[in-house]
């Protein structure tokens, strides 16, 4: 009896722990596919985390429905009046562990270690290269872009020519406390960070 009270939890901690992660990953697939998605359509698509709501699971999803001619596509993010479609068609998405939450960088730990870690021409004095926090967006040449009105302001574009920009999303388990990170290089790669409360470092998986 003694044993089982002192191995429950851990258990228990345990599948938490690769739920969070499993969430991570398949994030981090979605991010692929809506790359995919923007040089295949020729347009740019961000990706939003819509959080759980009553029944509805917290999920991912590649903002494309609807698409308007000016450019911009779907609805906007969660809290900005934007959600989820389920057209059809529908957006691509992945649904994530309940005790998931998406939280900010103001909140994450170690933020400064991670952004030297991934990208660090990002926080070179004169770079030019940012790092967001924001819905990851994807222009129509495959790497991470962030939309802003064109030249002559009738529509919205999202290239490489607004300059290099990296992207950063944090995951927490509410049960846990645990951390992973989803990060994009100016490069377009995608890589997967988990945190140690221990010696407080953000790690790739």
């Amino acid at each position: 009896m003694i044993l089982v009270a002192v191995a429950v939890p851990t258990v228990v901690r345990s599948i938490r722990t690769v739920r969070l992660q499993e969430s991570a990953i398949d994030y981090a697939s979605l991010l692929q596919r809506a790359r995919m998605r923007a040089v295949q359509d020729d347009r740019f698509y961000s990706v939003y985390v819509q959080p759980q709501s009553g029944g509805t699971p917290p999920l991912a999803y590649v903002d494309i429905y609807p698409q308007n001619a000016n450019g911009t596509s779907g609805r906007g993010a969660p809290g900005n009046g934007g959600s989820y479609n389920a057209g059809p068609p529908a957006d691509p998405l992945v649904v994530l562990a309940a005790d998931v939450t998406l939280q900010s960088a103001a909140a994450a730990p170690g933020t400064t270690v991670l952004n030297a870690a991934f990208c660090a021409a990002c926080v070179a004095p004169g770079s030019g290269a940012v790092i967001l926090n924001g819905g990851p967006t994807w222009g129509p040449n495959g790497l991470p872009c962030t939309p802003k009105l064109s030249a002559g302001g009738v529509g919205t574009v999202c290239n490489a020519a607004g300059g290099p920009a990296a992207y950063v999303t944090y995951f927490q388990s509410s049960s846990t406390q645990q951390w992973e990170a989803v990060t994009i290089t100016p490069a377009g790669r995608v890589q997967i960070w988990s945190y140690s409360n221990n010696n407080n470092t953000w790690s790739t998986q």
